[in-house]
C-alpha cells in the first residue's frame, strides 16, 4: 500500500480551496467526471458539495481507481 500526505489550505473564506498531495496540487478534475459534486471545486468544514467532491477525490487518489472509491 502507498503512503500520501494530503494538505488542505484555504486561501479565502470561501471559493475553492486548495488541496495537495505530497506537495503535488490534487485536482477535481478526475473526480468531476466520475460524479460532478461541485463545479466549483473542493471544500471542507461543512456538510455539502465541495466536501463530498472532496471526498471522493481522496478515495478517488488513495485507491487508484473508480472501483474501490465510488
Amino acid at each position: 500500500m502507498n503512503t500520501a500526505t494530503y494538505k488542505g489550505y484555504k486561501q479565502s473564506a470561501c471559493g475553492p480551496q486548495l488541496v495537495v498531495r505530497d506537495d503535488a496540487i490534487l485536482s477535481p478534475v478526475p473526480s468531476q467526471r466520475l460524479v460532478n459534486h461541485s463545479p466549483d471545486g473542493f471544500q471542507w468544514g461543512y456538510s455539502g458539495d465541495g466536501p463530498k467532491q472532496l471526498s471522493l477525490a481522496l478515495l478517488l487518489d488513495a485507491t487508484g481507481g473508480p472501483e474501490l472509491s465510488v
